[in-house]
């Protein structure tokens, strides 16, 4: 019982969205703000459940026979949850917007618009020849700027946060990086989905092996970054959190036992995000 409710998490993309939620209160803690939950937090969480169901029910819809793909198993077998899901979802999504302040509004539907636009377009073929499919990595760099400008500048816009916008900045470039580097292993588990979908991705353009090495110096772009962001002393639980949520994705991700489990991807790589979160607003709670 217990596994069939970790595998309809895992596979309704409701634990993806928990991880959206902690890195979200982890910009909270890294702006100096106290990490809470509120409307805001709750309309990332249902967009996230939303957004990426919506995209693998009109996948499922367009191409019947990605049916078969690994990936999209569990939605082609259990398609009224997947629908019931999506409505859930939606409607719980737009009241959630009726609590927001109104420069938060209309900060979300310029990216609202990108992140449909982005499901849409890989629905038929005659979008192959879209630019952001064709020119090898602009489908990973979209999908991790919706990811960084929706946990990162998204938060900043929501709490009027007018304090510093380098300190905004420099969280937005760690973000970044560190999505990215956890993003290359997904395009190198889908490299011949694509390939037939004609997207060129940085590992179908470089292969895996570089791919893999990619991932690894964006992520240590991003230790970097947060190395210099918080060599203060009065930082020091937060550089720590960082550190240690570093090193752990990237065991992670090189990790070749890890990579031959099943739910490697949606389990463990997305646990590397919700970990993340959870480490980074610990470090905020110990040093307040």
């Amino acid at each position: 019982m217990l596994l069939k409710l970790l595998k309809f998490i895992i596979n309704s993309h409701i634990f993806l969205a928990l991880a959206t939620v902690s890195i979200t209160l982890a910009t909270q803690a890294q702006l100096g703000l106290r990490p809470k939950f509120d409307a805001f937090v709750a309309m990332i969480f249902l967009a996230t459940v939303f957004d990426y169901n919506l995209h693998r029910y009109l996948t499922l819809k367009s191409i019947p026979d990605s049916i078969h793909i690994k990936k999209n198993s569990w939605a082609g077998s259990n398609f009224s949850v997947l629908k019931a899901l999506i409505f859930i979802s939606f409607t719980l999504l737009v009241s959630s917007l009726c609590f927001l302040r109104i420069n938060t509004l209309y900060f979300i539907v310029p990216l609202a618009a990108i992140a449909l636009l982005y499901s849409v377009s890989y629905l038929k073929n005659r979008w192959n020849g879209y630019w952001h499919k064709r020119i090898p990595g602009v489908k990973t760099i979209v999908l991790v700027f919706i990811w960084t400008a929706s946990t990162v500048f998204l938060v900043g816009v929501n709490h009027e946060y007018k304090t510093g916008s380098a300190e905004m900045l420099l969280v937005g470039i760690e973000r970044f990086a560190f999505i990215l580097a956890i993003a290359i292993p997904f395009d190198i588990r889908d490299m011949e989905i694509d390939k037939r979908s004609g997207i060129n991705t940085i590992p179908i353009a470089l292969g895996a092996v570089k791919a893999f090495q990619i991932s690894n110096i964006s992520l240590g772009i991003a230790l970097s970054i947060t190395i210099y962001h918080y060599s203060g002393l009065s930082m020091f639980f937060t550089l720590t959190a960082f550190i240690i949520s570093v090193a752990i994705t990237f065991f992670s991700i090189n990790s070749k036992k890890l990579r031959s489990l099943p739910y490697y991807h949606n389990g463990i790589l997305d646990g590397c995000l919700l970990l993340h979160g959870i480490l980074l607003c610990g470090s905020y709670y110990l040093h307040t």
